[in-house]
């Protein structure tokens, strides 16, 4: 246990900010998640877009509570013995339900970045909307089953540490919370900005990961806030919607100058 402890304490020490620039960077991030859902909650083609994504992502998430409103009856002592484990799950589920509706319908996640974007900055909507319809530059299918491999071991990996160390008192529930946090935090930057990373640009593992490694603080002060408010069950899920649209903001002030050597088409 102490080694599965000093593990959980590495990976949570590694997501607090370092020096000045994480800071600032944190801050950039966070002040464009407050100015870009302000201003998609008033952008009427985003909002007609939230209604589309709503009606899957309700369903999902709607299901995933009802399964762990009734497995909590018959494993409740589970709870009683990883005390973090329930803020983990309430954690996880806006997140599950946000993949499943991508994974089920890809176009309404894609819009609604793209519908935001279009009034942010028409160039960089236009340059992005180019790759859409390009191909993967013959990457076979194994190759991408690898890449996604690697993109989930990374969260799964930490996901179950932290609720095991959840089970050492006081300071478990702790590292579990701010750990589960973060990871949540950090995975949503990915899915988010997948649809230029993956869908427009066509990255492979390595170079998104490149890509994400150098913008991370800033995707991170982004995701924070969204990963909080979503832990909140009911209510809070109901905006990862407006996260996917608001990060055209962040994208087009900040992200879109990150260097790459994809090209849209």
């Amino acid at each position: 246990m102490d080694t599965l402890k000093q593990e959980a304490m590495h990976f949570v020490t590694e997501s607090l900010p370092q020096n000045s620039q994480h800071y600032s960077d944190l801050f950039t991030g966070f002040s464009a998640a407050i100015r870009g859902t302000i201003a998609a909650t008033q952008n009427a083609g985003v909002v007609e877009r939230f209604k589309a994504f709503l009606k899957p992502y309700g369903l999902f998430t709607a299901g995933m509570y009802a399964v762990l409103a009734l497995a909590s009856i018959f494993i409740w002592p589970i709870f009683v013995l990883f005390p973090g484990l329930l803020i983990q799950l309430l954690s996880l589920i806006p997140f599950w339900a946000y993949n499943m509706t991508k994974k089920q319908h890809p176009l309404v996640n894609q819009q609604l970045f793209m519908e935001e974007l279009k009034t942010v900055d028409p160039k960089i909507h236009a340059d992005v909307a180019k790759g859409f319809g390009a191909t993967k530059g013959g990457q076979s299918w194994l190759n991408e089953t690898i890449d996604e491999t690697k993109r989930s071991w990374h969260f799964s990996k930490y996901s179950l540490l932290l609720t095991v160390v959840s089970a050492v008192p006081i300071i478990g529930a702790i590292l579990s919370f701010v750990g589960q946090t973060a990871l949540v935090a950090d995975r949503l930057g990915w899915n988010l900005f997948d649809i230029y990373t993956q869908e427009s640009r066509h990255m492979s593992y390595k170079e998104q990961k490149e890509w994400m490694q150098a913008n991370k603080w800033v995707i991170l002060g982004f995701t924070l806030p969204f990963s909080l408010v979503t832990a909140i069950p009911f209510v809070g899920p109901f905006v990862v919607g407006f996260a996917q649209a608001s990060a055209a903001h962040l994208f087009a002030e900040r992200l879109y100058a990150t260097p790459t050597t994809k090209k849209a088409y």
